[in-house]
């Protein structure tokens, strides 16, 4: 017995001589901790915790290995079924705080666990020589079947095609796959790639081993969540690039990589490949099958290199009863991630354009619970997700980031924004005798930003039809009123598309109709509404602690981004009129972008998860600007077109040029030192929900709360637009227990507040919401003028808005929209075009200045009753407030910019909202007889006499542009520059 003892002892630190060790005790946990710990069943019992361990590990790490002395430095590891770890140091049964770097052995054993074993593996208690020796089979099958797929598809394929054109066929797919084992953790890391010729070739296995080597170093760095996408991202660039050719480099650098895959076309490629015939249409594969035998060519290689580490690994267990070292797990799960992550492409490219027959197949392949009756879209999309939560588990365990799953989580938590559904218990039915085209409906009390309305509608003798649709809440705030959606019809057009109505809304948009006319001709009787249920945005504010991507690659693929279709979509309820449809320019569904950094930790009201990476001396916090209004899909459900802490591409794209010209500052000799002693953050939250008074305390409360105050002795707010007024308003947060009472606010710890073309009296553009008011629209009714009869041409104002064509004809036709149909104004820019917001952080940033907003209303609504609506574009208090009490002018820089005709823009609906706001001053002043000129200039979103703080003069800076709409301002290289001479200026301070 002792003898044995020995011996097992002894091949276990033969074994476990480099690094940590890792053995699972949950079937023996009792008798392991009488024998490790030598205490009584009661002593164990009151140190342990009262929690069921779902999972035991018993932990031996290097020092322990080396010094021999076993009885010391073993460590026991405990998780229950919330996933809570507990670690604990043998044989005192002492409890660990905060847990050590062991927990990456653990996370790694239980990742590899669930990789190769049923999804609820996790419950079962498996041995580790049990998971390594029987799920083998699983290998030698899908090689097997791999393998069986293959020459079938190769035999005919031979037959059908001259013998040398497969023979290039397989001369390209043999270059390419060895391409991939040698080329792909280098793209990832940013290294200039080129495919150089081998002086001899290499055994697969030899490149493998190599290949997950370099990428277990690039996983040891991840992060988030963001990197699993980045890696199916840049999977994509990569395979379409070798594609193309494998033989000779494409590029050097990874931008000019993606320059050349977006310059070729299908066109250019001339070989076929056998997958396309039976799994693939010709005429959209988009070279889809050649990335597929690829991906699958790479995968036989991958399963018979896993399953030969497999083998060295069961050898391992049976030598040392149980352990298995930390280096060994980690090295297998790097390849296994490689295997899934070609998985999760394969069926990303069989989703997209591969047939059912194809789905069938991959799923034979991929999923062994998958029965052949079964309905394959749905087991398709579940296997997938399932493959994603695999991979997901593997980054985890691999990361260095000690907080690496805390911080997985958190981000997973920010892919949609957080809506909560609130049903109606007793849903009310409004019976409507008829309605217009765009028709008010009153609410009594909503419980949420949005109601889901079921509408049902009869025509004339028609068979009554039902319709759902989202609309957003106007509240009280912005309705002057009773809160109110706004219904609209033009979906039953469409519905009725061929008959008479559809082909009146034909007429509509394409000529010009009298819309007063149209509403008399729908006829649309027995309209009933109900509304089952509201949807709640929750406020979202974190912020996220930023790492400047230097060295490596992130990449993030853009969905549902082409704003036409999204515009068009919402205004008639998902279903998109064929003549329009065609008149949409089309945007490529998921362009790929590279972006320059990822979070490493987040700061909430309520929690934080902090890296190991010490923080320097300065920091500096970006605030981003207004977020339009979600679209929601016809499930409801928000459209994220990016993923985690963005969601927005405006969000993700705002400063990536910042922390591009940032880092090429850090390195460069002159002035580099400063830059390096920063930390970078970004506070995130929706624009919508709360105010910008609201956002700012929050911000001031997470500084405080967790020692931003005491550990920067430099602090710099930057925002842009909104985001300005937001880091105003934390500066001027009384803080509750402030580290110096002689310093009550944030602003006393700030060093500089640098705002980027912020409203700081309000955007006259946002003041327009407050025109939804079922009085105004009635008495504009009621006030009849034969003389201006109501004409629009509404594909013209559409085309204007989304593409910037017939901007001047629009211009005209917006601001009698505005006049004589203020709802549709409602309509148009909270639904399609998402720059109207009528929610509390929208209205907050409305233009303040009472003149000009009364001289605007008695131009509009003069001739209805000037003394009743003189004041409705009047806005709240809250930047009239801010303006007056702000006690940190002296240290506040201001940005500002404005354009002309001759700019260029970066997007379309701007020459719009420029002529607009230019042309509407110069009317006022006309019609009212006051000068008003000082409110022309204007970036297309702001005002210069908002941006500049025109006439208050209490110690601000001011630093002026030209030619730079409100969206390119936080891009300019030029406008940048000058922002880096702040920082570093402030810096000396």
């Amino acid at each position: 017995m002792i003898k044995t003892l020995f011996l097992s002892v002894f091949l276990g630190i033969w074994t476990l001589t480099f690094g940590v060790s890792i053995q699972d005790i949950t079937l023996t946990l009792g008798s392991r901790l009488s024998s490790e710990t030598r205490k009584s069943d009661e002593e164990i019992h009151t140190r342990l915790p009262s929690f069921t361990a779902l999972k035991a590990f018993l932990i031996l790490d290097e020092e322990a290995a080396e010094s021999l002395r076993i009885g010391s430095n073993r460590y026991l590891f405990l998780t229950d079924t919330s996933g809570e770890w507990k670690e604990y140091s043998l044989p005192s049964l002492s409890p660990i705080s905060p847990i050590n770097s062991h927990i990456k052995t653990v996370t790694n054993y239980m990742a590899l666990l669930t990789a190769f074993l049923d999804s609820d593996a996790m419950v079962q208690n498996t041995s580790v020589y049990h998971l390594l020796s029987s799920k083998m089979e699983y290998m030698d099958i899908f090689s097997g079947e791999l393998e069986r797929l293959q020459l079938s598809l190769y035999e005919p394929f031979k037959k059908q095609a001259l013998r040398e054109s497969f023979t290039d066929y397989l001369s390209h797919l043999y270059e390419g796959k060895k391409q991939i084992f040698q080329s792909l953790p280098g793209f990832f890391l940013q290294e200039a790639v080129s495919f150089k010729p081998l002086d001899f070739e290499p055994a697969f296995s030899d490149l493998i081993d190599q290949t997950v080597s370099e990428w277990n170093l690039l996983m040891n760095q991840v992060y988030t969540p963001l990197q699993y996408d980045s890696f199916l991202s840049g999977l994509s660039i990569f395979l379409e690039g070798l594609t193309l050719n494998p033989k000779t480099p494409v590029a050097a650098t990874v931008a000019d990589w993606m320059k050349y895959v977006q310059s070729v076309t299908v066109k250019d490629v001339g070989i076929r490949s056998p997958y396309r015939q039976p799994f693939f249409t010709a005429q959209n594969t988009v070279f889809a099958d050649l990335q597929t035998a690829l991906l699958l060519d790479a995968q036989k290689e991958l399963a018979i290199w896993i399953q030969a580490e497999f083998q060295k690994m069961v050898q391992q267990v049976s030598r040392t009863f149980g352990f298995l070292t930390g280096e060994s797990l980690e090295k297998v799960l790097s390849g296994v991630f490689l295997f899934d992550l070609f998985s999760q492409k394969t069926m990303t490219l069989i989703d997209r354009y591969g047939n059912e027959t194809a789905r069938r197949k991959v799923l034979d392949l991929y999923n062994p619970q998958y029965m052949p009756g079964q309905e394959s879209q749905t087991v398709f999309s579940e296997t997938q997700e399932r493959i994603r939560e695999e991979l997901v588990r593997m980054m985890v365990g691999i990361s260095d980031h000690t907080n690496a799953y805390s911080l997985f989580h958190e981000s997973l938590l920010t892919t949609v924004p957080a809506l909560e559904v609130r049903p109606v218990s007793q849903p009310h039915t409004f019976s409507l005798a008829s309605a217009e085209l765009v028709q008010p409906l009153e609410l009594d009390k909503p419980l949420g930003h949005f109601a889901e309305a079921v509408m049902s509608v009869r025509v004339g003798t028609r068979k009554a039809d039902t319709f759902t649709k989202m609309f957003p809440v106007f509240p009280s705030e912005t309705t002057r009123d009773k809160p109110l959606i706004l219904l609209d019809f033009f979906w039953f057009a469409i519905k009725q598309w061929g008959q008479t109505l559809g082909k009146l809304l034909g007429l509509m948009l394409n000529r010009t109709i009298d819309i007063i006319e149209v509403e008399n001709r729908l006829e649309m009787r027995g309209i009933e509404v109900t509304i089952p249920r509201y949807y709640e945005m929750r406020p979202y504010a974190d912020l996220w602690r930023m790492h400047p991507a230097d060295d490596r690659n992130i990449f993030v693929a853009v969905q549902n981004n082409n704003a036409e279709i999204n515009a068009v979509r919402n205004l008639f309820g998902g279903v998109i009129p064929d003549f329009l449809a065609g008149d949409i320019d089309t945007i490529p569904a998921d362009p790929i972008y590279r972006i320059h950094r990822y979070p490493i930790e987040v700061y909430t009201a309520a929690k934080d998860i902090r890296s190991y990476m010490p923080r320097k001396n300065r920091a500096i916090i970006l605030l981003h600007g207004k977020q339009a209004l979600p679209n929601f899909t016809s499930e409801k459900t928000v459209m994220v077109n990016v993923p985690y802490i963005w969601r927005t591409e405006a969000r993700l794209r705002v400063w990536d040029p910042l922390y591009v010209q940032w880092m090429a500052r850090t390195k460069s000799a002159e002035g580099g030192s400063v830059y390096a002693t920063y930390d970078l953050y970004e506070f995130v939250y929706d624009t919508s929900v709360l105010p910008a008074r609201d956002y700012g305390q929050i911000l001031a409360g997470i500084l405080h709360d967790y020692g931003f105050l005491r550990d920067y002795k430099t602090l710099v707010l930057m925002g842009h637009s909104m985001g300005g007024i937001v880091a105003r308003e934390a500066a001027n947060t009384r803080l509750s227990l402030p580290p110096d009472p002689q310093k009550p606010y944030l602003g006393d710890y700030l060093h500089a507040i640098i705002t980027l073309d912020s409203p700081h009296y309000g955007s006259i553009l946002e003041n327009f919401v407050f025109t939804v008011n079922t009085e105004l629209k009635e008495r504009i009714r009621e006030a009849k003028q034969p003389d201006d009869i109501f004409r629009i041409n509404l594909l013209e104002l559409l085309r204007a808005l989304l593409r910037n064509d017939y901007a001047d004809q629009s211009l005209q036709i917006l601001l009698t929209i505005v006049a004589k149909n203020p709802e549709l104004v409602g309509k148009l820019f909270t639904e399609m075009v998402s720059f109207l917001d009528p929610f509390p952080g929208g209205v907050s940033l409305s233009y303040t200045v009472d003149a000009y907003t009364e001289g605007i209303a008695d131009y509009l609504y003069g001739k209805v009753d000037n003394r009743r609506f003189n004041e409705i574009l009047r806005a709240p208090e809250d930047l009239r407030l801010l303006n007056r009490e702000d006690r940190f002018y002296d240290r506040t820089y201001l940005f500002t910019s404005v354009i002309d005709e001759r700019s260029t823009l970066s997007k379309p609906t701007y020459a719009l909202l420029y002529a607009l706001m230019k042309t509407t001053t110069q009317k006022v002043t006309f019609h009212t007889n006051h000068d008003f000129s000082i409110h022309e200039a204007n970036d297309a979103v702001v005002s210069l006499y908002s941006q500049q703080m025109a006439g208050s003069d209490k110690g601000q800076s001011r630093i002026a542009f030209r030619g730079i709409d409100h969206t390119a301002v936080p891009m300019e290289k030029s406008v940048l520059d000058r922002v880096f001479e702040i920082i570093v200026a402030v810096s000396g301070r």
